[in-house]
This record gives C-alpha cells, structure tokens and sequence, in this order.
C-alpha cells in the first residue's frame, strides 16, 4: 500500500497510537498499542478522519482476502 500526504498529521498518529514490531514477521490478529477510544481521540486531534464503524475482525479479515 502506498498513501501520499500533504502533511505529518498521519505520521503524528501512526507514531501516537502505534508500537514497535517485535520480530520481522507480521502479526497475528488485531494489535493495538491502545484502546480504540484511545485510537478515535489521537486521530480526532491529528486530523485523521474516521468514517463509520470499525469493522469487525471477520469483516477485515474478509476484506483482506479479497
């Protein structure tokens, strides 16, 4: 996936909400550093729009087979 900004605001968040990787290998399942309201808060103050609900973890995972 390649996404292009105009500015820092999703690095700010990324760097916000995210967690270093323990090993080079993705993980399995949802990893949150934190909790979702903790998550939709960070992306309200950087500027990171949240459109609907979060999906549920067979709706991304049907989403990420295709």
């Amino acid at each position: 996936m390649l996404q292009v900004h105009a500015d820092d605001s999703f690095l700010r968040f990324i760097r916000a909400v995210g967690q270093p990787a323990d090993s080079h290998t993705l993980p399995r399942g949802l990893v949150m550093a934190a909790g979702m309201d903790a998550a939709l808060e960070v992306a309200a103050r950087t500027g990171q729009p949240v459109i609907g609900p979060p999906m549920s973890e067979e709706e991304a995972a049907a989403a990420a087979t295709g």
